[in-house]
């Protein structure tokens, strides 16, 4: 699909192919969080686009997307617990910034044995 093929792509521009292969990409969607997601964003691309005034600013102007793609490494079974739960500051482990979710720019940030342990089974590492 074109959504697998944009996601390895994003992947690989930080991870190098011959260090990472890409086994598997599915998407995992809470459809509740993605129907309010989409309907808030396409409010916020009208506004952008100059169709809308915003209603605590009518003034201000419109600044476009800012749509980012981020990457979270995690552990197999913390990443059980997303795909069940979704992301959830209790399940955090590493604070570096204090308790939270963190995600990054950069997949190679990610894929660190520090944030996405190679599976003790597999060897595979997880990533979102």
């Amino acid at each position: 699909s074109i959504e697998y093929q944009h996601v390895r792509m994003m992947f690989h521009r930080t991870c190098d192919e011959k260090t990472f292969q890409v086994l598997k990409i599915e998407r995992v969607e809470n459809t509740t969080l993605w129907e309010q997601y989409t309907s808030k964003k396409s409010c916020m691309d009208r506004y952008a686009a100059g169709l809308s005034s915003s209603p605590q600013d009518p003034g201000r102007r419109p600044r476009g997307s800012n749509l980012k793609y981020l990457f979270h490494g995690t552990s197999r079974a913390a990443s059980d617990k997303i795909v069940r739960k979704g992301f959830d500051r209790s399940f955090t482990q590493n604070h570096f910034y204090g308790k939270g979710a963190y995600f990054a720019v950069k997949a190679k940030y990610s894929a660190d044995n520090k944030y996405s342990p190679a599976d003790p089974d597999t060897g595979d590492k997880h990533m979102f």
